[in-house]
């Protein structure tokens, strides 16, 4: 039976067709700008470590309430935690003074917020050109394990190019690099050293030479990517719910399937895909979260075991 998991798996790429060049950080983040000249790229060792720089930089602390969606995954509680306090949004709520939005899966909530925002885009893959920034006055951030499937690597994105100089030095003088990296590496295998990375990783940032080689291998094949994904999407939107708009630039990992019919879900399960919670927009004031089954379009997932799939869900008249 074909796995189907939410995002490519983490490994480590770094074959190449050319010649092995390291490039410099510098160099990588000039290429992001070229792609994407809405916003100024860091570079960061992790999405977690980038959530972190991004609140110190704006001075949060221990006592400041970080506003987060229902079912926020425990390494970005963690992250929050390190710096500030971590709370269920409410508008109503004035004690919230920063929102970390996450645009689940790639789908972007769309919301008109005064306070200060950052998207939390880590598994969305912009087409190249795309408009950054979705609800955020300041930063907007991806993960590139969750994008490419590279085996670390975040992308902390400032709408000021003075801020993105500044949020730099703060990376520099973090430290981290190639120790964090081989214990990431390590931890795949073994959880006693995957605790160890989880526990250290946050207050770092920096990248070793062959993590920088790795991910520019990866951006090299940014647009064969897109092109894999929108041709999955469009294979497999016309089971996506009603509530749902199709994305255009912005092209998610999954789309969500509506549960309810306990049979045909019963049938669904023996694909290994698992129920996930999914907020659904209602109105600018009330989200709703739902079931639904995350069936997968990410680069990993063969385009022909998608097609078995559709084929399976039309025989069941899902």
């Amino acid at each position: 039976m074909d796995k189907f998991p939410i995002w490519p798996k983490y490994r480590i790429r770094i074959r190449s067709k050319f010649s092995f060049y390291f490039p410099e950080i510098n160099q990588i983040e000039e290429k992001l700008h070229k792609m994407f000249p809405s916003g100024s790229p860091v570079i960061c060792s992790s999405g977690r470590a980038a959530i972190n720089i991004a609140l110190h930089y704006l001075n949060q602390k221990r006592n400041d309430a970080i506003g987060i969606n229902s079912y926020t995954s425990h390494c970005v509680l963690d992250a929050i935690s390190r710096i500030a306090t971590p709370v269920k949004w409410n508008s109503k709520n004035n004690e919230i003074k920063t929102r970390l939005i996450y645009h689940q899966w790639g789908y972007v909530q769309k919301e008109i917020i005064n306070i200060d925002t950052i998207d939390d885009c880590v598994d969305s893959l912009c087409e190249i050109g795309t408009e950054l920034f979705p609800t955020s006055k300041n930063f907007e951030i991806w993960s590139l394990p969750k994008i490419l499937g590279t085996s670390s690597g975040a992308v902390l994105w400032c709408k000021d190019s003075n801020v993105a100089e500044q949020i730099r030095n703060i990376r520099n003088n973090r430290g981290g690099g190639m120790i964090c990296w081989i214990l990431r590496i390590i931890g795949l295998f073994n959880k006693n050293f995957y605790w160890l990375w989880q526990g250290l990783e946050p207050q770092k940032g920096k990248l070793s030479s062959i993590e920088l080689f790795e991910i520019n291998n990866a951006i090299n094949n940014w647009d064969r990517i897109v092109k894999d994904r929108k041709n999955k999407l469009n294979l497999l939107w016309q089971f996506a719910p009603k509530w749902i708009n199709k994305p255009i630039n912005r092209l998610p990992c999954v789309i969500p399937i509506e549960t309810g019919n306990l049979e045909k879900d019963k049938e669904f399960k023996k694909f290994k895909i698992e129920i996930k919670h999914f907020e659904k927009k209602i109105n600018p004031e009330e989200i709703s979260v739902v079931k639904v089954f995350p069936l997968p379009i990410h680069q990993d997932i063969s385009f022909k075991s998608l097609i078995r799939l559709k084929n399976y869900i039309l025989n069941i008249d899902y």
